[in-house]
């Protein structure tokens, strides 16, 4: 504090603002350059400063749009050619077929978007059609991509070798942002060219853009062996896409099969991809058409167009971005430094507009710089600099401020006359006003602590009391016929007398909670909160809340479970044991069935609703698990109601190996019970089907992959009203009444699901019946 008396003293104001403005400068370029290297990286993870530049760039869009080449078709199996040919995979005949067909036309190049990773007995057939097609001088591109095995190493998914080695061979991937919006991709990946850049592929090289000339050349051999070798896939040469303008030139795949002449596809690139729903890569994108998400084989026809016209859009380089980012918040900062805090509003609102101008123009040129960091640390400024302004303004103020700290607190004054006239003078009046009302505010926190709802109790540094309820009072010094001492602390006194203990380490900093029982046999919640002040004195307040209520009700809550699931199951069973008995011995009365039935429902309800609330109170044990294990165990407990009903239960398929965390028992029968449900709804010799796969993060939790199991039956299924009900408890569908149950299974899932971080759901299935699934966090 000594230190800033004598700056303030020794130094004029003009000096002092000129220092000031030094450091905030300093500071805010700094942080600007090295944002702006920050978001134009393209290997940096996703952050704010990343989905707000992706907004202005979506916004920017339009100015950048290009059309689709004239020179390029798309041939898209579509769902006029599925339902023609039937359904996918097709026999490699056709494609060979198509690729005959499409060499008779005179194409110049084919670009199967196809992976033909694994083997069949027509390859022959489709490589002697690709050779054939080289032959005629036909370019043949084939698509290639990666996959990760177990250990988290890369390794290129080629072809067929009898087909890949008579094509040429590029990646058909897109970088999908944070947003999960696909924008651009990498022109090489793994060594090799982009699907797009391979199609396009020229010996001149004024027909393509420098970035995409050099990611052709440096596609060759010996890159892709050193990523081999490695066991990576590197990531080279990124481009963002321009938006198209107009509809793509496309011909349905069955179209190509049956016409008659093709002389419209002479000389041209023909793609052939998947463009049907559910079938092939489908992206989120913002660049074709009126639709939010396209296959893979639409963009590959925006990447062969923007090649084309040299129109891809290249970031700026990460030197210059940090350089216009720092330029701007330089030219801000002279200006506020110049201006009056008006003017400087003014200033800083133009260069705000500036900043979005020369973002737009980049973009027009082709050149992409992410204005997001420029735009707010610029924006920062003004507010920074008027702070500073105004601080060095009212420092006698402060100082005064101080002072007042700590100085006892007296009786109000009455005000006297009028306000000074002259600014610094009327601000220190008022400041003498403000300390003075200091004492209001302490009368207000007294009368606050008073009126808590339970006992409460605000201790100074050491512990000592300063300010308590008449409910403390009542809770703790009535009772046990005393106070604390002037020299005893109240944790000292609690503790001797109560036998409660509170949190007063003085190296606490955020609220603290904990549940104890006092020596009168009361549950306490103690919830601590510390207040410190920046000259490091503190002050804790520490309220008590009676929990006896609460574990009161909890107690009376575990009899009645205890009840459920004895003393009521206990006379059940026994009505049930006795009506087997009587059907054992011959015919039974309908009034008897009936008996049977209602004590059997009612054995299902007391044993649904003991399981649902254990499960909503069980203490979970998380220890590491395999999905899929338990997927099987689920299954072998319910094989024997399987085989009574005749029906099948299919879970080929699973993969070796799916670890989540969790209790076993509580998943293990959420599974049991979605296996259960499905056999009591499917009919005799119906087949249900189990599945489990790996699902990336949500836009809620991109780092979290979930692993998602499913049970799909073949029941009558379930509208949709009653698919968004279906997991509530006791709720049952109409048109299922007649079926054995009551309504918690599916309940006991969900609590389940929730208490392990997943998600639960219900979709009818195209082909009748319903599908339900579990989602939980791997781990």
């Amino acid at each position: 504090m000594g230190a800033r008396l004598i700056l303030n003293f020794t130094m004029t104001p003009g000096r002092r603002m000129l220092l000031e403005w030094l450091v905030l400068t300093t500071l805010l370029v700094g942080l600007a350059a090295y944002t702006g290297l920050h978001t134009s990286r393209t290997d940096q993870p996703w952050s704010s400063l990343h989905r707000s530049d992706a907004v202005v760039l979506d916004s920017l869009q339009p100015l950048a749009a290009i059309s689709p080449s004239p020179s390029v078709v798309l041939i898209e199996i579509d769902q006029t050619s599925l339902d023609e040919l039937g359904r996918w995979p097709w026999k490699r005949n056709l494609h060979a077929t198509l690729i005959d067909r499409l060499v008779s036309a005179g194409v110049r190049v084919i670009g199967l978007d196809i992976l033909f990773t694994e083997p069949t007995s027509e390859d022959g057939l489709l490589a002697a059609s690709i050779r054939n097609a080289t032959a005629a001088g036909v370019r043949v591109v084939m698509p290639i991509t990666a996959s990760r095995n177990a250990n988290g190493l890369w390794y290129p998914l080629y072809p067929m070798p009898e087909l890949g080695l008579n094509g040429q061979l590029g990646h058909v991937n897109f970088r999908i942002d944070g947003d999960g919006l696909v924008r651009g991709l990498y022109l090489q990946e793994g060594g090799f060219a982009s699907f797009a850049l391979q199609a396009l592929q020229s010996g001149e090289r004024d027909v393509l853009q420098p970035t995409a000339w050099q990611a052709l050349k440096e596609s060759t051999p010996i890159a892709r062996d050193e990523a081999l070798a490695q066991a990576s896939w590197p990531l080279r040469h990124f481009a963002l896409l321009s938006r198209l303008n107009a509809p793509i030139t496309r011909l349905s795949y069955v179209e190509i099969l049956r016409s008659g002449s093709l002389n419209a596809l002479r000389g041209k690139t023909v793609l052939v991809g998947a463009t049907a729903a559910g079938l092939g890569d489908q992206y989120a994108n913002g660049l074709i058409g009126a639709t939010n998400v396209s296959a893979g084989v639409e963009l590959h026809v925006a990447t062969i167009s923007a090649l084309e016209q040299q129109k891809l859009i290249l970031p700026v380089t990460e030197n210059r971005a940090s350089l216009f980012a720092a330029s701007f918040v330089l030219l801000a900062m002279i200006a506020l430094y110049r201006s009056t805090a008006r003017v400087g509003l003014m200033f800083s609102l133009l260069i705000l507009a500036a900043i979005m101008l020369s973002s737009a123009v980049l973009l027009r040129s082709g050149y992409w710089w992410p204005p997001s960091s420029a735009l707010l640390l610029a924006a920062v400024a003004y507010p920074l600099w008027s702070w500073r302004r105004l601080e060095a303004a009212t420092g006698g103020l402060v100082q005064q401020a101080r002072r007042l700290e700590f100085e006892p607190m007296l009786t109000i004054a009455e005000r006297r006359g009028n306000l000074p006239a002259e600014p610094v003078s009327r601000s220190i009046q008022l400041l003498q006003y403000a300390a003075q009302r200091s004492v209001e505010l302490r009368q207000l926190l007294q009368a606050t602590v008073q009126h808590l709802p339970h006992p409460a109790v605000l201790t100074d540094q050491n512990d000592r009391v300063v300010l308590h309820n008449e409910q403390f009072d009542k809770a703790f010094i009535e009772p046990f016929e005393g106070r604390p001492t002037r020299d005893e602390t109240v944790s000292t006194w609690l503790s001797r007398h109560a036998g409660l203990t509170m949190n007063t380490d003085p190296r606490l900093e955020h609220h603290s909670a904990n549940e104890q029982a006092d020596r009168l046999g009361r549950d306490w919640l103690i919830d601590t909160v510390p207040m410190i002040y920046p000259d490091g004195r503190r002050w804790t307040l520490v309220q008590m809340v009676d929990l006896s209520p609460i574990r009161a009700a909890q107690r009376e809550r575990e009899q009645t479970l205890r009840f459920l699931s004895h003393d009521l199951r206990t006379p059940l069973l026994s009505i049930l044991t006795i009506m087997r008995e009587q059907k054992s011995a011959g015919a039974v009365p309908l009034w008897q069935e009936r008996i049977d039935v209602y004590a059997q429902r009612s054995l299902e309800l007391a044993d649904g609703f003991v399981q649902l609330a254990r499960a909503e109170n069980q203490v979970i044990t998380h220890e590491t698990l395999d999905f899929a294990n338990l997927i099987v165990e689920a299954c072998d407990l319910n094989w024997a109601l399987a085989r009574e009903r005749r029906i099948r239960i299919n879970s080929t398929g699973l993969p070796a190996e799916a670890l989540i965390t969790g209790d076993a028992q509580l998943i293990r029968r959420a599974l049991v019970n979605l296996i259960d449900n499905a056999i009591k709804f499917s009919p005799a010799d119906a087949e249900i089907k189990l599945t489990l796969e790996r699902l990336p993060g949500s836009a809620e939790h991109p780092d979290t992959a979930f692993w998602c199991a499913a049970v799909a039956d073949q029941g009558k299924g379930l509208s949709a009203e009653e698919l968004e009900r279906v997991f509530e408890p006791f709720w049952r569908s109409q048109q299922h009444e007649h079926r054995p149950g009551a309504g918690l299974g599916l309940s006991f899932v969900r609590v389940v699901a929730d208490r392990h971080r997943g998600q639960v759901g219900a979709v009818a299935n195209t082909q009748g019946g319903a599908r339900f699934e579990i989602r939980l966090p791997a781990a």
